[in-house]
């Protein structure tokens, strides 16, 4: 059973502070990056491309560039994260106002990797929240100040 698919924009840096043992994760963050995220039963599925790389990004500069050589150091990116290893969603504001949602998926070895995305252009944000909202208890969806 599915439920949703939202289109978001992942972004490079959390807007709320993080442990040493969290670390955000390395999604492309691309202004035409766009990525899904979605749930089947127990677990959340984000797909969109890994960061391209600073040679890539050097490389990769101009329209050229983003025809001929980032296509060579993008590549799919599928994770499936099982809801029993959601530890908390944090929902914070970027300095020119725009939500930013953090997702902390617990990893081996004591380390959490935070998603960081915000909403699609075409995305309901409310039913995105709502969507994150079903994920965790209440108690582990917070909201910063």
């Amino acid at each position: 059973m599915t439920s949703g698919q939202f289109k978001i924009r992942f972004v490079k840096r959390a807007t709320v502070p993080l442990a040493e043992n969290e670390k955000v994760s390395l999604w492309d963050t691309d202004d035409l990056a766009c990525g899904t995220i979605a749930r089947q039963l127990d677990s959340i599925t984000m797909k969109g491309t890994w960061r391209v790389s600073a040679i890539g990004n050097f490389l990769g500069s101009g329209i050229l560039g983003r025809i001929l050589i980032r296509p060579i150091f993008e590549k799919a990116r599928t994770e499936d994260i099982s809801v029993q290893h959601v530890e908390r969603i944090v929902v914070g504001k970027k300095w020119t106002g725009k939500t930013v949602y953090h997702v902390f998926h617990n990893r081996d070895g004591g380390m959490s990797e935070v998603h960081t995305f915000t909403a699609g252009t075409e995305t309901d944000a409310p039913a995105l929240e709502g969507f994150l909202r079903s994920i965790v208890s209440q108690d582990r969806f917070h909201t910063a100040s």
